[in-house]
């Protein structure tokens, strides 16, 4: 992402309160510490500074939603009329079932897998660089995609 748009990620520590990936209410910290799969970036351009937040949780898990997708938690907007800030940054989640690794061997993940994730790496993307005052039409909040 460095390289293509200049876009640097930077993966960040999560707090207990934002994970949804573990029972937080009983020994969370030892399932963080024991790998639990979701992982949080955020987002900086060299010129225009921060970007927002992208959550990825890509492996499938017992009661986890079965689809790939991109959610939208907050959405981007100028908010010219706020004080103290001039941007809402969008904080977005790529949710999938991609091939898990295992303790043998490191994920391999098939060529649909890989098209998935690009794509829903995409949406991320688009959310995080759309420029709006009206954040109900931020990102991909816009014409169906094909």
């Amino acid at each position: 992402v460095l390289d293509l748009f200049g876009i640097e990620m930077k993966e960040v520590e999560i707090p207990i309160e934002e994970r949804w990936d573990i029972d937080t209410t009983s020994n969370a910290e030892e399932k963080i510490s024991d790998g639990a799969g979701l992982r949080k970036f955020e987002f900086h351009h060299e010129h225009d500074g921060a970007l927002g937040s992208m959550y990825f949780d890509l492996h499938p898990r017992d009661g986890k939603f079965v689809h790939a997708a991109h959610f939208t938690i907050r959405c981007g907007r100028n908010r010219e009329d706020d004080v103290g800030s001039d941007r809402q940054l969008p904080i977005v989640a790529l949710v999938c079932n991609l091939s898990p690794s295992s303790s043998d061997s490191d994920s391999l993940l098939s060529h649909s897998e890989v098209e998935t994730l690009y794509h829903e790496f995409g949406h991320g993307v688009h959310s995080l660089l759309s420029r709006c005052s009206f954040q109900h039409l931020s990102g991909t909040r816009a014409a169906m995609d094909f």
